[in-house]
């Protein structure tokens, strides 16, 4: 390394051995290219502003035009509340409308709207029937207006706020005027809101006359089939509809906004003077050429809009100059100082040359530290150029591979690479080479390599590129990665048995339940005659031919007994076994993810009625009050599914419960559903609290262990609270109780 040194160390001194004086002129020559590189700043400096500006005012624009495009959104959702709320009535009259309107707040929440109107249709058999019933409402002069003979009518009968403008909009025919009408049958076809184009309301009637718009929401018959086009047709009834003057309504969406951005709106696709509807210039007056102007095509409700904007002379005062003037200054007096630099470079040339002596050693010894890692590094790293000839082979290549290094430099890398991936490689390279097509160059992937004895084996190839001197240089890193694809196998293998193993469980469980309960059903139907046995009507004769037979009866009474007995534990047994198989069934339906919920909107509060009244008299049979209280809210919920969790959690409960009471409490908590089953009885101890609700578990005492049960039913509880997406927990207090509490989503929330 010593001589390494030493050797490029005679490099630099010869080079600077060569070092000439600088001319006289040459300081004079920095300096005026100093200030020739000046003038090119400002000017791309300038640029950049100018960049930027154009910039913020397509950022202007994008803000003008979602400010307009939300607006005229909400507009559409007031219309659609309007047919709405003429839908759920059967007939709205003059006052419902009134105050519907004045509890949308309709100015205040919807600035620029000039009003919110209801308008009929109206046959020319109709004409006089509606007329005489708008006049009995407190309108005698009311008539439908233009007059003259048409194939239809249409009406505005409502429209609020009832003011001075909007008075000479009633009883007027919409659909008598052209624009008006286009609009209207579009909506009428479509079922959507449509805008019109641009029309002179009637309402203009004092001062300045502004141009027009009108959004239609068509209104049609209920409980009609509205599939085509001639349905939306015979069924149409109306219109709710909103007018506005344009000034006004950009007024009360852009407010002041006009002050950086002048905004012309045309309707149609054309700028036609003609078709002008809003002129911002109006409100604000700009007599200077815009430096920056862009048109935008707009579409919202079925009404296409060309947005012209401008920007203003406001806006060109807000282009920050300063930078530009900055570069000027800092480039004069960087000329001056790279003047004042040049002269005393000379002077600083020998140490610039000792600088780099020591950049020669540190970048030699930056070398040798990355060979030392390359040959020290775990992974195997081989690199190549674009000739596909290795270059270098780390050791860790060399033991994944089993050459040796000087065995393959030189070497073309499909060496390593068995077919058919041998004989493709060359083209993969040369494709990547001349399109830059990315197969594994930039990425990883998994490959397969070949051994110098023959032997493939998998490996995670990951290829980076670089340029060292023009030339492309490959470097490709690998792991041998055999061991986890047989860690994989092994997995697939073991996942697969499990997944066997679960079917044949399921299918074991589903046969054995058939096979199990259609006999023990069998079972059940005769133990009630074997625990009353009297009830028969053989045995009622036999009873009356000893009956007189002191001592026969005698006998017979203990053998009557014993049968009664039986009876009763053959019934109580099999009811155990019958409940014990049911829920072996549901937790493998559980488990095996067929358990399939009825959802739908219930009445927590009944559930809960009708769960107390199943099980009031086994509460009775034992003194303990049963007592739920809540608030009824609407859940959502498989209602059979439900009273099982219930059934489990309050039978537990009194189960539990040698005297005091059971509650049942339903809450709204968040637009959660909280159910609390709670009772006074000996309570769960702490450290068994998280056995409740394992499979074939129990609190371990005895004298829990004498109430019975399953072990199934908490746990079959618990996966279908999680099945309708809630959560079960405890709160438990020995001597004192325990309080079960689940959630159920509420059917606001679904």
């Amino acid at each position: 390394m010593k001589k390494e040194v030493e050797y490029q160390n005679r490099k630099i001194e010869k080079r600077s051995k060569a070092w000439i004086d600088l001319p006289s002129f040459t300081p004079w020559l920095t300096l005026v290219a100093g200030l020739i590189a000046t003038f090119f700043g400002w000017q791309f400096a300038r640029n950049i502003e100018i960049v930027y500006a154009n910039e913020r005012f397509n950022a202007e624009i994008t803000e003008h035009i979602a400010a307009i495009y939300h607006r005229l959104e909400t507009y559409e959702q007031a219309l659609r509340s309007g047919v709405a709320f003429i839908n759920s009535s059967n007939e709205v009259d003059r006052d419902e409308w009134k105050d519907f309107v004045e509890n949308l707040r309709v100015r205040q929440s919807f600035p620029g709207i000039q009003g919110y109107g209801w308008s009929v249709f109206v046959r020319p058999e109709e004409v006089v029937e509606h007329t005489e019933r708008i006049r009995a409402e407190g309108f005698p002069n009311y008539h439908i207006k233009p007059f003259g003979d048409r194939k239809m009518y249409s009406a505005i009968i409502y429209l609020e706020p009832f003011d001075e403008r909007n008075q000479q909009a009633f009883g007027y025919d919409m659909f008598s005027q052209s624009m008006r009408r286009a609009a209207m049958e579009q909506a009428r076809d479509t079922g959507t809101a449509t805008n019109s184009g641009r029309v002179t309301l009637v309402q203009e009637i004092k001062g300045k006359v502004q141009a027009g718009m009108l959004m239609y929401l068509p209104v049609y018959k209920k409980h009609v089939p509205i599939v085509t086009i001639e349905d939306r047709r015979r069924a149409i009834i109306g219109f709710v509809y909103a007018p506005f003057r344009m000034d006004d309504l950009m007024r009360g969406i852009l407010g002041n906004r006009s002050y950086l951005v002048d905004l012309h709106i045309f309707d149609g696709v054309l700028k036609q003077e003609s078709e002008l509807m809003y002129d911002s210039d109006d409100i604000f007056t700009h007599e200077e050429k815009a430096q920056f102007e862009r048109d935008v095509e707009f579409k919202f409700a079925g009404r296409n809009w060309i947005l012209s904007f401008s920007s203003t002379p406001g806006f060109s005062k807000t282009i920050d100059k300063s930078k530009q003037w900055l570069i000027v200054v800092g480039g004069v007096f960087g000329s001056l100082l790279f003047f004042g630099f040049v002269h005393g470079l000379a002077r600083s040339h020998s140490r610039a040359v000792e600088l780099a002596k020591q950049m020669t050693k540190d970048l030699i010894v930056s070398e040798k530290s990355t060979r030392a890692i390359l040959d020290t590094v775990v992974n195997a790293i081989v690199t190549m150029g674009e000739n596909r000839l290795i270059l270098s082979f780390n050791p860790a290549a060399e033991q994944m591979f089993g050459y040796k290094a000087d065995e393959v430099i030189g070497k073309n890398v499909n060496l390593l690479i068995p077919e058919p991936f041998h004989s493709q490689h060359d083209n993969y390279v040369e494709k990547h080479i001349e399109t830059g097509e990315q197969r594994i160059v930039g990425t990883g992937r998994e490959v397969i390599g070949l051994r110098k004895n023959g032997i493939t084996f998998p490996l995670w190839l990951s290829v980076g590129t670089t340029k060292i001197d023009d030339a492309r240089l490959f470097v490709g890193c690998m792991v041998d990665i055999t061991e986890r694809k047989q860690t994989e196998v092994a997995l697939i293998a073991a996942k697969e048995a499990a997944e066997a193993a679960n079917r044949a469980k399921s299918e074991f469980l589903n046969v054995m339940s058939h096979e199990l309960r259609t006999p023990l059903t069998v079972i059940l139907g005769y133990t009630p005659v074997l625990a009353k046995p009297e009830s028969l009507p053989m045995f009622k004769k036999l009873l009356q031919k000893i009956e007189g037979n002191d001592q026969f009866l005698a006998d017979f009474q203990p053998i009557l007994s014993v049968l009664k007995m039986l009876g009763t534990k053959m019934d109580s047994s099999g009811k155990h076994l019958l409940t014990l198989i049911n829920d072996l069934l549901d937790l493998s339906k559980i488990e095996a993810g067929k358990m399939i919920l009825d959802l739908q909107s219930l009445s927590a509060i009944n559930i809960v009625e009708s769960v107390n009244n199943d099980l009031l008299v086994k509460a009775q049979e034992k003194g303990i009050m049963l007592v739920h209280s809540g608030s009824d809210v609407s859940i959502f919920a498989d209602e059979i599914r439900l009273k099982q969790i219930l059934i489990n959690l309050v039978g537990n409960a009194i189960k539990f419960t040698d005297e005091g009471d059971v509650r049942v409490n339903v809450s709204l908590v968040n637009d959660i559903v909280e159910f609390r089953v709670s009772d006074s009885g000996c309570g769960i101890p702490e450290d068994q609290l998280d056995l409740v609700f394992a499979k074939f578990q129990q609190v371990d005492s005895s004298a829990t262990r004498k109430k019975g049960g399953t072990g199934l039913g908490l746990a079959i509880t618990k996966k279908l609270i999680e099945l309708h997406g809630g959560q079960i927990r405890i709160e438990s207090k020995m001597d004192v109780g325990s309080t079960f509490i689940f959630t159920i989503p509420s059917a606001r929330e679904e």
